[in-house]
């Protein structure tokens, strides 16, 4: 509550479904350690960072787009993701393979 980040934003973030932004790891970084001897962020390295940060990254260095449209693109492309994430755990589920199937 004190950092203003939303309970369900801060659950996604817990189960890794969300990447948080720069705001908002900057609010939870300011609550967790408010004496600021954490760094906010490590070293970036392309290796170890996850795909949609890799593609905020991105977006976020194109200068003919604003945050807004940055923010748009994320939503889509996050959206996209995940329903191609819930397809690839189905498909290591044989029962829920056979649920799909029974609606086709």
């Amino acid at each position: 509550m004190r950092s203003g980040v939303h309970h369900s934003t801060i659950s996604r973030l817990i189960r890794y479904r969300r990447t948080p932004s720069l705001v908002t790891a900057v609010r939870l970084a300011q609550v967790l350690d408010p004496t600021g001897t954490t760094p906010i962020s490590p070293p970036v390295d392309a290796r170890r960072t996850s795909p949609p940060m890799r593609v905020e990254h991105a977006l976020r260095a194109d200068p003919s787009l604003s945050p807004t449209d940055v923010r748009e693109l994320m939503r889509g492309y996050l959206r996209r993701r995940g329903r191609h994430l819930a397809l690839a755990e189905q498909a290591e589920d044989p029962r829920a393979m056979l649920h799909v199937v029974g609606r086709r």
